[in-house]
């Protein structure tokens, strides 16, 4: 699936999602009229995020909200996991709703998490999703 970047500044987020955790003078790692991979998906809260690398030469694992992007219709990717986050679980107390993607990103919240944390590990496996979607 690939995303075309519309924004890149957090003040370009709608207001009903308020600044989820950006300052509103934010600019994002990506280019405006750029193409990106879409690894993964989530609603967290109100708000769908897509997971796209940064403009970085490391590539790095970025959730951005899916307003800085246009998705023409788009068939799901093969090997593309779903998972819904019941109510009362600690992963919907946290503000996930679901997640969609490859599958540990699907399966581990320990993954998802060390993604934003930059753990080794964690972007090891982003990395090589990366190559296997982009060829």
């Amino acid at each position: 699936m690939i995303a075309r970047c519309i924004g890149n500044r957090a003040d370009g987020i709608p207001q009903y999602l308020g600044v989820l955790f950006f300052e509103l003078s934010v600019q994002f790692a990506l280019t405006v009229g750029a193409s990106y991979p879409v690894l993964g998906m989530e609603l967290y809260r109100e708000s769908l995020q897509l997971l796209v690398p940064d403009n970085s030469d490391h590539r790095r694992p970025q959730w951005m909200p899916s307003e800085l992007f246009e998705i023409d219709i788009s068939e799901l990717p093969t090997g593309w996991f779903f998972r819904a986050y019941p109510e009362g679980s600690s992963g919907h107390r946290g503000g996930f709703r679901a997640r969609w993607g490859y599958r540990l990103l699907v399966e581990s919240d320990d993954h998802r998490d060390g993604l934003e944390e930059y753990d080794p590990a964690a972007l090891a496996v982003f990395s090589a999703e990366l190559r296997r979607v982009t060829g």
